[in-house]
């Protein structure tokens, strides 16, 4: 079972791995700059490469919000550390820039994320579309006469940690952007909304560097290539990982789906179980009180069984889930489901009151009338089959989880049965006549 903190801990440190470039002397990064001049110009390229695929792939999954921010770092690596020349800017202050926009892309993500998701050419697509503007526009501004701007934005700071040369309001920027990004967050690009988060620490180590070097500094543009490199290829495994999300995961109850389920299958090894279980009367609950709820039972009962079960929940189809318990003597894992189940059937479930009562609502008024609320029990039925002489693959032990399954129904639901070879004896079919005429 994957481990988000692990992956967390790597990100951070992969977002931190510029640090050590600080620690190699100036002199040799210049003198490994003009030796390999021709290639450094030509790895260059190599962000702005990440970034188009990035918003290419953002776009095929129809996350306006990747494919904006894409654009968006593209645009500020490629002004502020590949020089880009505009027609409407005249002698820009590069470092004063590097100050505008760091907190102009905290600005760009606060609203980028802060919108839900829409189309392209929604009203929300031409603002996330305006954010991506406000680079060049910061580097527009850079070349203007505003002493008030200037001032706000190159004060040395002081207050920040030693060799920070980005102004205090940044510092208003990053929490914002925090609190978007950690307090809003969005399950269908949860990866890349963690992703994001750590990338901030290489975005600001190659703004803060530019923000006190000089055009064309040899250092400022070594250390923006590494940090934006790292960049690309920290957002394109999020992308990987959104992509391997929607292939895997159900969508609806956020486990995985019957594709996890099928390839997991022939992994496993010499000593397995698998449960098969079905929600009770399933299909009347959704004619009473709808299909919404019926998707909040399906949350609910998902949530549960992945908690609860003590190993992975996969969502089977419709309203039925398995369980695989890997190297679990089978005794054990009855007793475990057993407990799943009286577990579930004790839990309180409410019906939500319609949408537009909700919307009349504060939240915590429908906390208080909660109790008022139609309280109704799910409960669900289980199968269970183990591997054994006579059931010695996946397909036979699933059958005859299956079949214990439509046992449990048979004995009344909300109960847990155990497959052997067959759970249900099927019935002999009748012999035929005796037709030999006989002498």
């Amino acid at each position: 079972m994957e481990n988000p903190i692990i992956k967390s801990i790597v990100l951070l440190f992969v977002a931190l791995s510029p640090l050590a470039l600080k620690q190699i002397d100036i002199d040799t990064l210049l003198a490994l700059y003009q030796d390999n001049r021709q290639a450094v110009d030509l790895l260059s390229l190599v962000p702005f490469l990440f970034f188009g695929l990035i918003a290419l792939l953002g776009s095929r999954l129809n996350k306006t919000r990747i494919l904006f921010t894409a654009l968006l770092l593209g645009a500020t690596y490629g002004l502020l550390f590949y020089a880009l020349p505009l027609p409407f800017v005249e002698n820009p202050d590069l470092p004063y820039f590097a100050r505008l926009a760091a907190f102009s892309i905290l600005l760009a993500i606060v609203f980028n994320f802060g919108l839900q998701e829409a189309g392209l050419f929604s009203l929300e697509g031409l603002g996330r579309f305006v954010t991506v503007l406000l680079v060049p526009f910061c580097l527009y501004l850079s070349s203007l006469d505003l002493p008030i701007l200037y001032t706000i934005f190159t004060e040395q700071p002081l207050w920040a940690p030693d060799g920070w040369h980005l102004p205090h309001i940044t510092w208003l920027g990053i929490i914002c952007a925090l609190m978007i990004l950690i307090g809003r967050q969005n399950h269908s690009i949860l990866h890349f909304q963690i992703t994001l988060t750590m990338m901030l620490i290489p975005l600001f180590l190659a703004l803060n560097e530019g923000a006190h070097a000089d055009s064309g500094n040899p250092v400022a543009r070594i250390f923006s290539l590494v940090c934006f490199s790292l960049i690309g290829l920290m957002m394109l495994y999020s992308i990987y990982r959104l992509y391997w999300q929607k292939v895997y995961i159900d969508e609806l109850t956020h486990i995985p789906n019957r594709r996890a389920f099928d390839e997991m299958l022939p992994k496993l090894g010499r000593k397995y179980s698998i449960a098969m279980v079905d929600i009770d009367h399933f299909k009347k609950f959704n004619d009473t009180y709808g299909h919404a709820e019926g998707d909040n039972v399906l949350r609910l009962v998902a949530k549960h069984l992945s908690v609860e079960s003590g190993y992975r929940a996969y969502r089977y189809g419709g309203e039925e889930f398995s369980i695989v318990y890997n190297s679990k003597d089978s005794k054990d894992v009855l007793l475990r489901l057993d407990l799943m189940r009286k577990k579930l059937a004790d839990r309180a479930f409410y019906i939500r009151s319609p949408e537009a009562d909700r919307k009349k609502t504060s939240k915590s008024d429908r906390g208080k009338k909660k109790t008022r609320s139609k309280k109704v029990q799910i409960t669900v039925s289980i199968g269970v089959a183990n591997r054994s002489a006579q059931l010695k693959n996946p397909e036979q032990v699933m059958k005859a989880a299956d079949e214990a399954l439509y046992l449990a129904k048979e004995k009344g639901r909300n109960c847990c049965v155990s497959g052997k070879i067959s759970a249900r004896p099927k019935k002999q079919p009748p012999k035929p006549a005796d037709t030999t005429v006989r002498f």
